[in-house]
């Protein structure tokens, strides 16, 4: 049995009464019969209530209702499959030691292949989040998660020992591998470009530059909007051959609705090459008007032909090919749907994994040059460097950056400065702080 995630109509449903709803999505099986309890906490969720966490003042985007639906929807079908009733689940007995150990073995997958820890991780703490809300509904009986409190020795923010943290983590959880990032070359990446301006567009091929050369999310280079780069070159803010600019259209967290009723996330400064910003600048007063002319002129006819003249599209990148926004999918699909790519994974993701990587590789590299002769390069002297670049310079870029992703760099930059000198006991240290800082289960 297969269930199914529906989005409304949200303009017939705000006609209709219902305003606060016409954002949240509802949940069916395969007959189209609807699944009222699932539905309800997709609703409670959008408004911040199904966690019972008192007041929030931070609601779920839109992607992220998606994906608490789909977690659902999985955890449903796994019921059906299992001939459990999903009101009888229990933590440990079902939860973890049987839809957990269906998703680690790949019983319980469309490829039948093992799933990974952040994904298993995930449906496991959403579905516990629904079967606890159901249980404050009375809509089952109780339900209780096993949790356990763990101290977090966490890196010093300055020049000082180590600092001790407080955490909760969710007993049971799959303990994931330490990510060991494979970062290309320049010249794979160099080469992979030209494919895709080849294959798949210019346009498209200058949105793939801006990602792996700002860090930005695939999200928000597809809502990068006409005037995020100043259209007035005199207001671009210029330090020697970087720009910065603000970006707040596509960025995760809190959201606002601006006056076109478009979701809008917290804004940030990023920096930009000058060079790329020429070019992003030349895209939008050579290139764009005549892909939005193209659009225009393809009206079926002249009444069309006015509307679509009249409808100003704020988003900055249009489809060469029809001239509509270009979708974070079909940007997903130039990106690695190509004859020729850096490895088999390389995906829009990695591409900010790329420049927050070659970044502090510069930087380190500039650092080196300027050592006195015979000094001896050590762990402590990149790791302490390192820190210091990812809280001034990494984080403000990327909007975030949690104790694992932090470690997830400094292990490669390590492992590239000293090759063959690399510890065991340093990378131990690393590991032991990656399971002890796990997500936290609220």
């Amino acid at each position: 049995m297969n269930f199914l995630i529906y989005w409304p109509e949200e303009s017939l449903l705000i006609d209709a009464g219902f305003k606060s709803i016409a954002r949240v999505p509802c949940i069916f099986n395969e007959n189209w019969n609807y699944q009222r309890e699932a539905s309800w906490y997709l609703r409670d969720r959008s408004r911040g209530e199904a966690l019972n966490l008192g007041e929030q003042t931070r609601y779920p985007t839109k992607q992220s209702l998606e994906t608490f639906g789909r977690a659902i929807c999985n955890f449903l079908e796994w019921c059906v499959w299992s001939s459990r009733p999903w009101q009888e689940v229990d933590y440990f007995n079902d939860l973890i030691n049987g839809y957990q150990k269906h998703m680690e073995s790949g019983v319980f997958s469309i490829r039948k292949k093992p799933l990974s820890a952040s994904t298993i991780n995930s449906r496991i703490d959403e579905t516990c989040n629904f079967l606890k809300w159901a249980a404050r509904k009375g809509l089952r009986g109780s339900f209780k998660v096993q949790v356990q409190n763990m101290n977090l020795r966490l890196p010093s923010r300055g020049v000082g020992n180590a600092y001790l943290k407080e955490g909760i983590s969710r007993v049971g959880q799959v303990r994931a591998d330490p990510l060991v990032l494979k970062i290309p070359s320049d010249e794979e990446v160099e080469r992979w470009l030209d494919c895709v301006k080849l294959e798949k567009g210019e346009t498209k091929a200058l949105m793939c530059e801006i990602i792996i050369k700002t860090a930005i999310r695939r999200e928000e280079c597809v809502q990068w909007r006409i005037w995020t780069l100043p259209e007035d070159r005199r207001s671009w803010d210029i330090v020697g051959d970087k720009i910065t600019l603000k970006v707040e259209y596509g960025a995760k967290g809190s959201k606002r609705l601006d006056g076109d009723g478009v979701e809008v996330g917290p804004s940030r400064q990023i920096v930009i090459p000058l060079e790329l910003a020429e070019r992003i600048h030349y895209y939008r007063e050579y290139v764009r008007p005549k892909i939005r002319m193209k659009f225009v002129n393809a009206a079926s006819n002249e009444t069309e032909r006015r509307q679509r003249m009249r409808n100003i599209e704020k988003r900055l990148f249009l489809s060469e090919y029809d001239g509509e926004p270009i979708s974070g999918k079909m940007l997903w699909k130039a990106w690695s749907e190509v004859s020729i790519k850096p490895y088999r994974e390389w995906s829009p993701h990695l591409g900010r994994h790329f420049w927050c990587c070659r970044t502090l590789l510069n930087f380190y590299l500039e650092r080196q040059k300027q050592l006195a002769k015979g000094v001896v390069i050590t762990g402590d002297w990149i790791t302490g460097n390192a820190q210091s670049d990812l809280l001034t310079i990494i984080k403000p870029q990327l909007g975030h950056l949690d104790v694992k992703t932090t470690n997830t760099y400094l292990r490669w930059l390590q492992r590239l400065a000293l090759g063959a000198r690399y510890t065991d006991e340093w990378i131990e240290n690393l590991e032991d702080l990656d399971a002890l800082f796990g997500d936290n289960f609220g």
